[in-house]
C-alpha cells in the first residue's frame, strides 16, 4: 500500500520505524520485490502497510507487514520471505488535526468543533458564538 505523507507521518507517530524515501535509489528494486509500497525499517527488518479491513474509531487503519528480516547484527543485509503480519495496527489518518483546529477555535473564537460519527471522519460539527 502507498501511503500518502500525512499517512506516513501518522503512521510513524504510532510505530517506531524509519520511513525509506520515495527517491531512494533501493525503492525501484524493492517495488519489483515486494509491490507498490511505502517501506519502512525497524529492528525487524523491513515492513510495508497493508489496508485492515476493521477500522479503529471510524477511521481507516493498515497492519505493518514484516518482509525482510535483517541477516546480520549490524544491520546491513535483509533476507527477504513470505509477508508476515505484525501485531501492529496504525490508524491512518490523524485526530489530531480536530483537536488543533478546536483548541484553536475554542482559544479564538471560543467554538467547539467535534467529529460526527460516520463511516467518513473527515465531517465535523461547528457550534458557538464569536467572542472578541
Amino acid at each position: 500500500m502507498k501511503l500518502s505523507s500525512a499517512q506516513v507521518e501518522q503512521t510513524l507517530t504510532q510505530f517506531e520505524a524509519h520511513v525509506i524515501p520515495e527517491d531512494h535509489p533501493l525503492v525501484p528494486k524493492l517495488n519489483e520485490l515486494f509491490g507498490d509500497h511505502t517501506f519502512f525499517l525497524d529492528g525487524n527488518g523491513l515492513n510495508v502497510v497493508e489496508p485492515n479491513a476493521s477500522a479503529h474509531a471510524g477511521a481507516p487503519a493498515g497492519t505493518v507487514v514484516n518482509v525482510a528480516n535483517w541477516s546480520d547484527a549490524e544491520w546491513t543485509s535483509l533476507t527477504p520471505h513470505e509477508p508476515e503480519p505484525t501485531e501492529v495496527v496504525v490508524i491512518l489518518e490523524s485526530r489530531q488535526k480536530s483537536v488543533e483546529l478546536s483548541f484553536l477555535l475554542r482559544r479564538k473564537l471560543r467554538w467547539q468543533v467535534r467529529p460526527v460519527a460516520s463511516d467518513n471522519a473527515g465531517y465535523f460539527v461547528v457550534y458557538g458564538s464569536h467572542e472578541p
